[in-house]
This record gives structure tokens, sequence and C-alpha cells, in this order.
């Protein structure tokens, strides 16, 4: 009978000795999964000056706080002569309409034009005097930019040009000029003297050259506006020298017919439809 083998002693997991202090460690809990960690993206290296660079604002943002920018040319500063009042504000006017989304009110509008009047003349003077009233105030106002236009046109533009323009819109005859060239000249006087259309349009066609009126009058349907009535002009007057040469200076108009009168049918094809 064959000997017994000797049995096999298993060695059992022995806990690791308790540090010095005399306190076990704690017990870890083991977790159910492991998890592996995203890779974490990493910065790119900064420039050689040690700096990383500025991190760049989305395009929308940069969009939202660009400011607009003024287009045009600022209007020469005024030195307060009348002869050049009026040229003076339609050029301001003419700089405001371009620029409307940059003055966005009309006390901006005032308060940057008391700002192109010239240093060391009465103009700026006046122009001082506003703004120091303007800034006076509380709440600070410049006023509307319709009371502001009254009393430039108060201050620089005397009474006696406005009664001079109304003589000469009545007296300024157009004779053998080119249309556009004569016309330039009379508008500038129909805009000092400030009469309303009706008087502008019975104006014009006394001093236009009288074949020219002739045919406005022999127009149907007539014009009823001053616009109608000057492109109506300029059309003929260019299509006469066309076609005609240039027109003869002949009397002047002794009367104009009024606008309801009957029209006469002797026209031709770009004046409107004759009468059958």
């Amino acid at each position: 009978m064959p000997p017994l083998s000797a049995p096999v002693h298993v060695p059992t997991q022995q806990e690791p000795p308790p540090p010095p202090g005399g306190n076990p460690p704690p017990v870890q809990n083991l977790p159910a999964a492991v998890q592996v960690p995203a890779p974490i993206q990493q910065a790119p290296p900064p420039p050689p000056g040690g700096n990383p660079p500025p991190v760049p604002n989305p395009p929308t943002a940069n969009m939202a706080t660009a400011s607009p920018r003024s287009i045009g040319s600022v209007p020469d500063a005024f030195n307060g002569n009348p002869a050049k009042a009026e040229s003076f504000w339609n050029a301001l006017e003419n700089y405001y309409t371009l620029n409307d989304a940059v003055y966005v009110n009309e006390g901006q509008k005032v308060a940057a034009t008391l700002m192109h009047f010239k240093m060391g003349t009465l103009a700026r003077d006046w122009a001082s005097d506003r703004l120091a009233t303007a800034l006076g105030a509380t709440p600070i106002t410049y006023g509307t930019w319709a009371e502001f236009k009254t009393k430039f046109k108060e201050q620089f533009i005397p009474p006696q040009t406005q009664v001079e323009s109304i003589q000469k819109i009545h007296n300024l005859p157009m004779g053998n000029r080119e249309f556009n060239e004569w016309y330039q000249d009379w508008s500038m006087h129909t805009r000092r003297a400030n009469v309303d259309e009706q008087t502008r349009m019975y104006a014009f066609r006394k001093n236009l050259n009288q074949l020219l009126h002739q045919k406005i009058v022999q127009m149907s349907p007539q014009p009823n506006t001053m616009a109608t009535l000057v492109q109506a002009t300029r059309d003929l007057d260019k299509n006469w020298r066309m076609f005609a040469g240039p027109l003869r200076a002949g009397p002047r108009c002794p009367g104009i017919r009024a606008l309801d009168d009957k029209p006469n049918p002797e026209i031709n094809t770009f004046q409107g439809k004759p009468r059958k």
C-alpha cells in the first residue's frame, strides 16, 4: 500500500501590515467598470515670444459693435457771407442725407453744424452763443432741425435778399441760352424767394424762350407740377437744339395762357397726343 502524500498547504493572501501609526488603511471599493478618460485637447504651443495668441472675437460680435462710417465731404466752414449762405446750407442738407445712419437724431445734426463755422468770424460767435445756450439747458437740448434752419436763415439771409430774388424769378428771361444753364441761375433765386409752387410755375413760363413757351402751351395734358414742367421744357430744348439748331431769342412772352386752356394740336410726337 503506497504511502499517503502529505497535504499541500495553500498560502492565504495576507493583508499588508498596518502603517506605523497603528490604524489600517481604509478598504477601497473597486469600480464596476474601468472608464477610459477622453483625450485632452492640448492648446497649440505659444509663439516664440512666450505669450499665447489672443482669441479672435466671432464675426457677429464685431459686426454688432462696428459704428457706421460717414461718407462724402464735410462742408467747408461758413464765414457768414450772405451770398454763400444758401450754398452752404444745401451742402449741409446733402451731407446729412448721405449720413443719416451716422446722425441718428436732429440734435446731433444741429450740434455738428454749429462746428462748421469759421473761427474768428461773427458767424462763429453766433454759433458759439447757440452752443452755450444748448449746453446750459437741463437737459442739454439743441432743438429741432427745422427750428435751427429758421434761425440760420433769419441770421444770414437778410430780408432784402429774398425781395431781390422774388424780383429776379419774374425778370430773368431765358433768351437763347441753353436751358440747363439758364435754369441753374433761375432756380437759385426761387430757393431764396421761398414762394409757392404756383408762383414758381407762373414765373418759369413767363421767362421761357417764346418758342419753347408756345410748345409748352400746345402740350396735352398740360404739366401740372413744377417738376413735370421743368422736365418737359428740358426735353423740348434738347430735341429742338438737336434737330433744328439753336433757339432764336425772339421777344419775351407777352402773357401766359391759363393752364386749363385747350392746347393746339400742332405738337411733336414726344410732346403728347394731339386732340382729334
